[in-house]
């Protein structure tokens, strides 16, 4: 059975981080960072970064990677041999970045931190999730995380695909799922699983191939 790794990191104080990681952050980490308005938004897209480049290095025995095929969607896959590759996601939420690293499959992450949702039933709609059934019968509170999972399922699918969010939406996912979900969900050509790491956060990820793999869950520091 494949390995798979996920990390999790904090990023609670980005301007430490970036600081103490700077060795990590590259030139055109500091070029993309100018897009941001404040400061603060600054130091936690460097911050992300380098948390994020310290993780790779730890894989590839190198402090700055050089990576290829960078999608807008966080999908990365780094400009090595086949021998040496990675597939790697990334995702973001509040403080909260998770960062999935495997040597054999394209994987997706996605993460969304549980908030409330004003007019939820206009976005499912929005969504494509069919509300006439079952689904429509649950507390507004069970609603919300049942969204909250359909959207992140969806995230880590497009992600794993190289292909945007709103392109996954309109292919014929089953939100049905949603409803006594199994560990796994096999889709045509992809696994789903939701990562449990934290009760105030939903979590998933979409694995190439229909063969299970284990995950491992590490805090990062």
């Amino acid at each position: 059975m494949d390995i798979l790794n996920i990390w999790l990191a904090n990023i609670n104080e980005p301007g430490t981080i970036a600081h103490k990681l700077r060795q990590y952050i590259v030139k055109e980490d500091w070029l993309e960072a100018n897009v941001h308005w404040t400061k603060s938004s600054r130091n936690q897209f460097l911050a992300s970064r380098a948390v994020f480049r310290e993780i790779v290095s730890r894989y590839l025995k190198t402090k700055q990677p050089k990576l290829a095929n960078k999608e807008s969607i966080g999908t990365y896959v780094p400009s090595l041999g086949k021998t040496n590759g990675l597939y790697f996601s990334i995702a973001h939420s509040d403080k909260k970045m998770l960062v999935a690293i495997s040597r054999t499959r394209r994987i997706g992450v996605d993460v969304e931190r549980i908030r409330s949702i004003p007019n939820l039933g206009e976005l499912c709609s929005r969504l494509g999730i069919n509300t006439k059934n079952s689904f429509d019968n649950q507390p507004t509170c069970r609603k919300l995380l049942l969204l909250l999972q359909f959207w992140t399922d969806i995230e880590a699918i497009a992600k794993s695909k190289g292909i945007g969010v709103f392109k996954e939406l309109s292919t014929s996912f089953d939100s049905s799922r949603l409803l006594n979900r199994p560990k796994w969900i096999k889709l045509d050509k992809h696994l789903l699983l939701s990562v449990p790491f934290s009760p105030h956060y939903i979590a998933s990820l979409a694995v190439e191939g229909h063969n299970e793999i284990d995950m491992n869950i590490i805090n990062w520091s």
